[in-house]
């Protein structure tokens, strides 16, 4: 299994910037993908395969702009 580190870009992280042009968050969780190894022994030989898949990410984001007398 490998697992990619999440990432999160914040503006104006300040709650007090956000009177202005407002501030926005976005993350990212990291990408999943899991490999399964296998090995197959017989009377005949040994075999192996892997199988792979990827199980995704998630992205989001917000947005927020504070009133102007707030």
């Amino acid at each position: 299994m490998s697992v990619t580190p999440s990432s999160s870009l914040a503006t104006a992280a300040d709650p007090a910037g956000c009177t202005g042009e407002g501030c926005s968050i976005s993350a990212e969780t990291g990408a999943v993908s899991l490999a399964v190894h296998y090995r197959i022994e017989t009377a005949s030989g040994v075999s192996a395969f892997v199988v792979t898949t990827s199980l995704g990410a998630a992205r989001a984001s917000a947005g927020f702009k504070a009133a102007p007398g707030a």
